[in-house]
């Protein structure tokens, strides 16, 4: 203006205490030019400042400069300076050498403002460098992400094409943006970013170094992540078994750990020091495979209901009288096959002539049972063990509480009840022959005279209840 030419306008940006913020260059249009110099602020944040640009003439003559522009910047506001948009900013510039009778001249330059949001960084390609922080990713703590970077052209003539690179590593979006969009940083460390502007046969290129900081995102021990030479990471409280960010073998962690095989200890499979265990009897731990009971050195075999030393359960024939048993080792004539006391082995020669004497029972007793075999087998071990009383399901049954046999005659129909009673073989041999031979079904069919073992003890049943003559000589 006024004859004064200027290429470069300097500005310098600080806080209302003199705390330098940003300082750079601006290239003059010339006269002709509709492009308007765009001032590119990172990231400012509300407050007071002061902008002053100064400058010099080409030929060295003039020195100008526009004094300090004060302004207030609230949060979120684009601004136009001076504030509240009265009129553009001015050069005051004077002459060393020579007398200037215009006193002053004006520069016709706009000066723009913008702001950004957090994290994210403005470039206009009019300073640099420029830095992006770190951070950890959200869902993936071993990744590093960083704060987009927006990069701007302030572009009026739209002749103008750019394009972008970005070297050693990066990307733009949008992928081939021709004016404004974001670098997103790849990796840690300074990033080359260039732009190529072209207009007809002329090319132009500017460059800017953005550092990349991934030191936000180093990993360490302690941080609660697994990285190459770490064997854990418990973050901030690790336990006994992870120090130092190395595993130590704990038994009894729940994990194992080697030279650990197994864990938890001391079960059936772990012994005490988290090895798999050799399955051996004595030791106290039951080996599903082998063992029935393992009692470790409670294991006898003279004492009552204990497992016994070849870890077996307690059962009739062991020489040993168990819970349920009326004496071991089965007798021929005194001890049953099921451990039960056979007594008074010939009460059936006595019971047997006082059945047939009697009017009501001697028709039972010779039509049904004397021929049968099995019926007269049944008969006689009834008799001879005395279990009918005081209740028949006894002589299969074989529970020793004969109270409780009295008041839940259930429990012997239960699928899974072994029926013990001194006459189970006899009874289920009488039976056998009519198909007749679940637990159930064999006390359903006690006193039906349709088989063997029904018909014996539907007579023992009518001795009972009409010859009481033959009471104390059968029962």
């Amino acid at each position: 203006s006024n004859g004064v030419q200027i290429d470069t306008i300097n500005y310098d940006l600080t806080t209302s205490g003199g705390v330098d913020v940003v300082n750079g260059a601006l290239p003059v249009p010339d006269d002709q030019s509709t492009n308007i110099p765009l001032l590119g602020i990172q990231s400012l944040g509300a407050g007071t400042y002061n902008l002053e640009f100064t400058a010099t003439s080409s030929d060295g003559k003039y020195t100008c400069d526009s004094g300090k522009v004060g302004f207030n910047l609230a949060a979120g506001q684009n601004l136009v300076l001076p504030q509240g948009g009265s009129g553009p900013i001015v050069l005051q510039c004077t002459t060393t050498v020579q007398v200037d009778n215009t006193g002053s001249v004006t520069a016709d330059v706009s000066v723009v403002t913008s702001t950004q949001q957090v994290n994210s960084v403005i470039e206009t390609f009019t300073y640099g460098p420029r830095t992006a922080n770190g951070h950890k990713d959200a869902t993936d703590a071993t990744k590093c992400d960083f704060a987009p970077i927006t990069i701007k052209v302030a572009n009026s003539d739209t002749s103008i094409h750019y394009s972008w690179t970005a070297s050693p590593d990066g990307s733009f979006s949008p992928t081939g943006m021709s004016t404004s969009g974001t670098y997103n940083c790849a990796s840690g460390g300074d990033k080359t970013l260039t732009v190529t502007a072209t207009k007809g046969a002329q090319t132009s290129t500017k460059s800017i170094t953005v550092t990349c900081n991934a030191a936000p995102c180093s990993f360490v021990c302690g941080d609660g992540i697994v990285q190459t030479g770490e064997q854990c990471d418990e973050g901030a409280n690790p336990s006994p078994r992870c120090t130092n960010c190395q595993i130590t073998p704990v038994c009894g962690d729940g994990f194992v750990d080697a030279p650990e095989t197994c864990e938890p200890p001391n079960t059936a499979a772990c012994d005490a020091t988290c090895h798999l265990r050799t399955a051996t009897c004595g030791d106290g731990f039951v080996d599903p495979a082998t063992e029935q009971c393992d009692n470790g050195a409670a294991n006898s075999n003279t004492t009552p209901n204990a497992c016994r030393t070849n870890c077996k359960n307690p059962s009739c024939g062991d020489g040993v009288v168990d819970t349920g048993e009326q004496c071991d080792p089965p007798t021929a004539g005194s001890c049953s096959s099921t451990c039960q006391t056979i007594v008074n082995q010939d009460a059936f020669a006595t019971c047997e002539p006082c059945i047939e004497a009697n009017t009501t029972s001697a028709y039972f007793q010779t039509t049904y049972v004397d021929g049968d075999p099995l019926a007269l087998a049944v008969e006689k071990c009834v008799v001879d063990a005395k279990c009918f009383n005081p209740l028949p399901a006894f002589c299969f049954c074989g529970i020793t509480d004969q109270t409780a046999m009295t008041t839940d005659v259930g429990v012997c129909k239960q699928t899974s009840f072994v029926a013990n009673g001194p006459c189970a073989s006899d009874i289920k041999n009488g039976m056998a022959p009519s198909g007749i031979t679940s637990n159930s079904d064999i006390n359903d069919n006690y006193f039906k005279f349709s088989n063997s073992s029904g018909a014996a003890m539907g007579t023992l049943n009518a001795t009972f209840a009409h010859a009481p003559e033959c009471q104390t000589k059968c029962f």
